[in-house]
């Protein structure tokens, strides 16, 4: 495969077709946010994401574009992750607005 310029993050990730599989690199500020707000845009659906987790710790600032964003829109159908629940054993999750479907447990390895 010859090396490639393109001018522009749209441009790198508009032949991502739905179903594929996307690895997610960097942990916070080494996370391409530009890649993944274009992958948005472009609206590819179905999506295996595999990353270290799907947002940074304490969550992404507004506007940001994470693996959870994608989550969140069900344009994923699996994830595989290295860290899956944090260290910290007080931290509360009861928060969180992880979709799932009605009746259907969440376990790992799941959505």
């Amino acid at each position: 495969m010859e090396p490639k310029v393109l001018s522009s993050f749209d441009e790198a990730v508009g032949d991502i077709p739905d179903g594929a599989s996307i690895l997610l690199g960097g942990f916070g500020p080494g996370t391409a946010h530009n890649l993944m707000a274009a992958l948005h845009r472009q609206g590819a659906r179905d999506l295996t994401l595999i990353a270290n987790t799907t947002s940074p710790g304490g969550g992404a600032p507004q506007g940001i574009v994470t693996g959870t964003t994608l989550v969140a829109e069900r344009r994923v159908r699996k994830v595989v992750l290295a860290f899956t629940a944090s260290t910290n054993v007080g931290e509360d999750f009861s928060d969180m607005s992880i979709p799932r479907r009605p009746g259907l447990p969440l376990r790992r390895g799941h959505i």
